[in-house]
């Protein structure tokens, strides 16, 4: 519904100086836009997502409200129509839906060690991920694969700016046995 512009008398209620206030014209949404996405992650930005669509009673466009705002799950986030004469009409706010993935890392060790973090873990949109591999006594890393392909043997990794789900898997091997033995001299705390 559009009400017309004018002047409105207030009066201040300290001073009780009166002022006049221009009072914009009050529009309506037509249509809500869409956001434009083929995935949207937990802790994406959505000033990363454009806005498709959308109408109000007269010209304008719509931008988030708070484009800095992170996603935190699947919910209603805040849309502002903001019109073109905005000296005349007033902005309105609604709210749109948006479904939003978690993305995840999956952790695996093969026997004689392990890996910490194990398991699934959930982690933000471009966020990283800091792994540690703890072989058992008297093993080593043998392997560290990221999605399949090897890094090497690593003591720690960092999965870094996380933008898909991940797979890490570390192996691990016998120490080879040490070509020589050391052996402490009687009476003496130091070996030679």
């Amino acid at each position: 519904t559009e009400t017309e512009v004018g002047l409105g008398e207030y009066t201040c209620s300290v001073c009780k100086h009166t002022y006049q206030k221009v009072i914009l014209i009050k529009i309506s949404v037509l249509s809500l836009p869409t956001a434009v996405y083929d995935t949207v992650y937990v802790g994406q930005s959505l000033s990363n997502i454009s806005l498709s669509g959308g109408e109000g009673s007269v010209d304008g466009s719509f931008n988030w409200t708070n484009p800095d705002e992170i996603i935190t799950g699947s919910k209603e986030y805040s849309v502002t129509f903001y019109p073109t004469e905005s000296d005349k009409y007033e902005a309105v706010e609604k709210s749109i839906y948006i479904e939003a993935a978690q993305l995840t890392v999956t952790t695996s060790a093969l026997e004689n060690g392990t890996i910490n973090p194990l398991g699934t873990i959930n982690v933000d949109y471009e966020s990283n991920l800091e792994l540690e591999f703890i072989p058992n006594t008297g093993y080593q890393v043998k392997d560290v694969l990221v999605d399949g392909v090897s890094i090497g043997y690593q003591f720690k990794y960092t999965l870094e700016n996380i933008t898909a789900n991940m797979n890490v898997c570390v192996s691990f091997e016998e120490k080879p046995a040490l070509p020589f033995n050391l052996e402490c001299v009687s009476g003496d705390n130091n070996c030679y």
